[in-house]
């Protein structure tokens, strides 16, 4: 069996990481508005017909980047990943552990477009995608019968404002936490305050 194909995808992967890493490292030297397409390719060491069989321009190449890394982002936080725990209780749900990851792996990428040289609007499309899974995630616990006693749009509000706090914190501080130790956090705040409001009803 051939392993051409797998070679490729192999070495288009490279490439566009190589692009994708040349574009943030110049974001933070220069700010995108000043980037030319020669800039990308002599920081990624390509030439500039390679870059145009896998991008249109610049533009290109960064809407793109941000809709992989936020598509792969969104997909780590699902209903399962939040709602369903693993079985021991003192491990946090595996989905949160690589949505941390994810954002680990990608930190300079998010550090970035989240700093002052970021891309206007990256913010918002980061809440939006946390928005949406947590969305589904609600949908998933009312499917299962239980009633919200709060109104979902808060909920919402409130879940996604904190994730993305704890996201910047953790990265403008060089991630001083392991991501299994951050989800952790995280599933212990949510169990706590799960287990006070059950104790307020007693």
């Amino acid at each position: 069996m051939s392993t051409k194909p797998k070679n490729l995808d192999r070495r288009i992967q490279r490439t566009r990481q190589s692009l994708r890493d040349a574009l943030i490292s110049l974001i933070k030297e220069k700010g995108f508005d000043a980037i030319t397409i020669q800039d990308l390719t002599d920081k990624a060491n390509l030439n500039r017909a390679t870059f145009y069989l896998h991008y249109r321009d610049k533009y290109d190449l960064l809407e793109q980047s941000i809709h992989e890394v936020i598509e792969e982002m969104s997909a780590k936080i699902t209903p399962s990943a939040n709602y369903e725990r693993p079985a021991d209780p003192s491990e946090p749900p595996p989905g949160l552990v690589a949505f941390f990851e994810h954002v680990a792996e990608n930190a300079e990428f998010f550090r970035t477009m989240m700093g002052s040289k970021g891309i206007p609007g990256f913010g918002t499309r980061m809440i939006h995608a946390l928005k949406g899974a947590f969305q589904q995630a609600l949908d998933n616990v009312k499917k299962q019968g239980h009633q919200l006693q709060v109104p979902e749009e808060i909920i919402l509000s409130y879940t996604t404002s904190a994730y993305l706090g704890v996201i910047y914190w953790w990265l403008e501080n060089d991630l001083p936490y392991t991501p299994k130790f951050m989800a952790s956090q995280l599933a212990l705040i949510s169990s706590g305050r799960r287990r006070s409001e059950t104790k307020d009803k007693h």
